[in-house]
């Protein structure tokens, strides 16, 4: 007799990991860089932002979020199921 296990695409692979995103919260900082003030132009809209997207959009690292989310400009938020897949979708038809 042959035992056959039968699985659901992607049961065996856990919850979905958490996207964190990014908005801007507070003042901009007194010392303004042309990394961190494109950073604060494309989070001016004050949505949160995927935190990988951010960085590519600001053609800057993450250590320049961090710094900022440090300084209390950025917040830092889980984004919602819904919002980080509709960014993933986004993403990938761009590249």
């Amino acid at each position: 007799m042959v035992l056959r296990m039968c699985l659901r695409m992607g049961e065996h692979l856990g919850p979905e990991r958490v996207r964190m995103g990014v908005r801007l919260i507070g003042a901009t900082p007194k010392r303004m860089t042309p990394a961190r003030r494109r950073l604060i132009e494309v989070l001016s809209d004050g949505l949160l932002h995927g935190k990988s997207d951010a960085a590519r959009e600001g053609r800057r690292q993450h250590r320049v979020i961090d710094g900022l989310v440090d300084e209390g400009t950025l917040a830092t938020d889980p984004m919602p199921p819904a919002q980080a897949a509709a960014r993933a979708r986004s993403v990938v038809r761009r590249t």
